[in-house]
């Protein structure tokens, strides 16, 4: 991982011009023609189409590796047919006023959803909390309030009822969310009791506020290595059924830590910086992904190495296991995501390119029928993991009515963080850290009959 700032700095700067933001754009406004970043097109020198044409030609794709032309006829001639006709979802609301923050242009996993009336999402020194129910936006932890605000967030993950954040120089910081203390809590908030009864150790603090009693929380560092950014998080259960992070760090290794005793208890060293780690869904293997072009498939006790997932031809920040656990999907700096089949990892069977970046963040919904893959910045893709797979592009990236069925979603901005809401994956939400026009930009599963679209509606 490099220590640049950005991949592109053409945020959309229309200060020079006439051009007022609403505070807030609703599904109804755009419905009405109204653009989802509120963005008033009449009023600048240039259309969206032109602005779009001009990203698409001009956005500077970082890349670690110079590209050759056997890769680049390789790529053409395996790329998967896509149809980007579909709609999964439709936009639902953003408000102009909170938006996210990345102080590593390459780590872009700073948004998660844990329910639909819950995202969280950092902004400097700060994790927010998002209640699109309610329309506001809480703190959810303030690294200054625990002796921390010297820490630059390069990563963070929430699920479990645990809100946990990594730092450039390998600091961590841990807490319960879903408190009766806290600001966002409601009744039907996720919770993690057997990690609050856990929290024991010294490094805990609690808040100033003496007429609460504020959630535990447990901070320290992952490693004293001066090049030991944390990369990546995720938050497991155990095959014992306690809560543990999977760490990524840029000291070349990758760390499985305790979250009740914040206990490091396998560490495994590679001879390459490891961007993600993902945890298969029996536990009993990771994915392992860095500063290589090919990815690493290892025992989750041992470390030992199983198989290698070849065809990438630079660096890969992202990886994800399908919940089905036979799917493993990659993405990397060469602007594809590769998806291999556990049963047969000789190659992979499907290439999905981007647009103008680098495929920095993954998810797959719960119940493994949608993936969805980030940019960089400008698009998210969402697929139908039901669909019949369709092997490779007649016209490389044409889209079109036939092929793998997926929806693009086209804002403008470098995203920081993407994610489905638990279960069904009835929404979506992105964190888009453009200067002008950042936000967070909702989106709603768009159903087909009345009794999906009124349980959507349940809160």
């Amino acid at each position: 991982m490099d220590f640049l700032e950005s991949d592109y700095e053409d945020d959309i700067d229309d200060t020079t011009y006439d051009a007022p933001k609403p505070l807030h754009v609703t599904g109804h406004d755009v419905a009405m023609g109204k653009d989802i970043q509120g963005i008033d097109w009449s009023s600048l020198p240039v259309t969206r189409e032109n602005f779009r044409d001009s990203r698409m030609a001009n956005y500077q794709n970082f890349r670690n590796c110079d590209r050759e032309d056997g890769e680049i006829r390789d790529l053409a001639q395996n790329v998967t047919l896509v149809d980007q006709s579909r709609e999964f979802f439709k936009f639902r609301y953003t408000k102009m006023r909170d938006k996210c923050s990345i102080d590593h242009f390459q780590l872009r996993n700073l948004l998660w959803p844990t329910s639909k009336n819950d995202v969280f999402y950092t902004y400097d020194t700060t994790v927010r909390h998002w209640c699109p129910l309610a329309r506001t936006s809480t703190t959810a932890l303030q690294l200054r309030e625990h002796e921390m605000g010297f820490v630059k967030i390069s990563t963070m993950a929430a699920k479990h009822g645990v809100l946990l954040v990594g730092g450039f120089g390998g600091e961590y910081i841990y807490r319960n969310i879903f408190q009766p203390s806290d600001p966002f809590y409601h009744y039907d908030s996720p919770s993690s009791d057997s990690l609050t009864k856990s929290i024991t150790s010294t490094n805990r603090t609690t808040s100033t506020n003496k007429n609460q009693a504020a959630p535990a929380i447990q901070k320290g560092a992952f490693t004293k290595c001066e090049n030991g950014i944390t990369n990546h998080l995720d938050i497991a259960q155990a095959r014992s059924g306690t809560l543990s992070a999977i760490v990524s760090s840029n000291d070349n290794r990758a760390r499985i830590m305790d979250l009740a005793s914040a206990k490091i208890t396998h560490e495994f060293a590679f001879n390459f910086a490891v961007n993600c780690t993902a945890l298969s869904p029996d536990k009993r293997l990771l994915v392992i992904a860095g500063d290589q072009k090919e990815s690493l498939l290892v025992d989750a006790e041992s470390g030992e190495k199983i198989s290698s997932l070849l065809g990438h031809f630079d660096y890969s920040f992202a990886c994800a296991w399908s919940p089905t656990g036979h799917i493993i999907a990659t993405g990397n700096q060469d602007m594809t995501c590769r998806l291999y089949d556990t049963r047969n990892m000789s190659k992979a069977y499907c290439v999905l390119k981007g647009n103008i970046g680098a495929i920095r963040s993954i998810r797959f919904s719960d119940d493994g029928t949608l993936l969805g893959m980030a940019e960089a910045a400008d698009f998210v893709h969402v697929f139908d993991m039901t669909a019949p797979f369709v092997p490779k592009a007649e016209t490389p990236y044409s889209g079109g009515s036939e092929g793998y069925p997926s929806q693009v979603l086209d804002f403008f901005g470098e995203i920081a963080g993407f994610g489905f809401t638990p279960g069904e994956a009835e929404g979506l939400f992105v964190g888009n850290a453009d200067m002008t026009y950042g936000s967070i930009l909702e989106f709603e599963r768009k159903r087909s009959n009345v009794f999906s679209s009124l349980s959507s509606m349940c809160i």
